[in-house]
């Protein structure tokens, strides 16, 4: 590369939206950061501690990474959420551009598709009942 920032897209959304399927359809070839990943991956940990200690140090290690010409960012990151303030900042202070996509579908999908996720053995019964309690959190803020 010559020294500039990767394009940085950010795929945001509640849980079942089809964040991951966009992501893997359109740009499976290419470096993400997952904070769905990110809390599987720590549980327990807490949103701040995964937030400032892990998601944001990946993605300014990818920034850096003179290979890398496209990033992709994944979580729930809603319109006016600290989390996408937080990112955008984030972004802003390091140079990088992002190009934001906020997914949208009816709720009853959302859930349905979070069910088939733990009906398949993707996720356990524990992480199912989570998503679906943040979604319906999340939906009624929206």
């Amino acid at each position: 590369m010559d020294g500039s920032k990767p394009i940085v897209q950010i795929i945001a959304g509640v849980s079942g939206v089809g964040k991951t399927y966009m992501r893997t359809k359109l740009w499976e070839y290419y470096p993400v950061v997952d904070m769905g990943i990110i809390r599987q991956e720590n549980p327990g940990k807490s949103w701040h501690m995964m937030h400032y200690n892990i998601f944001l140090p990946q993605i300014h290690e990818l920034l850096y990474d003179d290979e890398e010409d496209f990033i992709v960012i994944e979580g729930y990151f809603l319109p006016q959420s600290r989390s996408l303030h937080d990112l955008l900042g984030f972004l802003k202070v390091e140079g990088a551009t992002p190009l934001y996509w906020l997914l949208w579908a009816p709720i009853q999908v959302c859930e349905d598709r979070i069910a088939a996720q733990y009906h398949s053995g993707d996720i356990s019964a524990e992480l199912c009942s989570s998503r679906i309690k943040a979604l319906h959190r999340c939906w009624t803020n929206l």
